[in-house]
């Protein structure tokens, strides 16, 4: 974990007993086991909740997926299905106007239609 060999941990006694002496040592052992168990049951509770936040982040980006997977397949199958022809007219237009009749006798005047469904006669030069 730390990578210490032998003669690093053989130093690192010495140290100890230089610094808290042999009376001591003891009690100092103890509180160094503390810190490191505290140590420890902080980093497992932060590795846990990072764990949890990563995992309930990677099921709502799943959820996301699937959405758009099926709005897309929803357009896909809009676009590949049959085509509807589109209306003659909207359904809210008003229904066309009859032609206009001209009277029994009467030449139709230029620029109006003469009923039949034929374009207005031009008259001549």
């Amino acid at each position: 974990m730390f990578n210490i060999n032998g003669w690093e941990l053989v130093v690192v006694a010495v140290l100890f007993i230089v610094l808290f002496g042999p009376e001591r040592l003891p009690e100092a052992a103890v509180q160094l086991g503390r810190a490191v168990r505290d140590f420890r049951r902080a980093t497992e509770a932060a590795t846990e909740e990072l764990t949890r936040e990563l995992e309930a982040a990677a099921q709502e980006t799943r959820a996301a997926e699937a959405q758009i997977r099926r709005a897309g397949a929803d357009v896909r199958d809009a676009l590949a299905g049959p085509a509807a022809p589109p209306p003659a007219t909207p359904p809210d237009a008003p229904p066309p106007a009859a032609p206009a009749e001209t009277p029994a006798g009467e030449a139709p005047v230029a620029g109006t239609p003469s009923g039949d469904g034929t374009p207005p006669e031009v008259p001549g030069p």
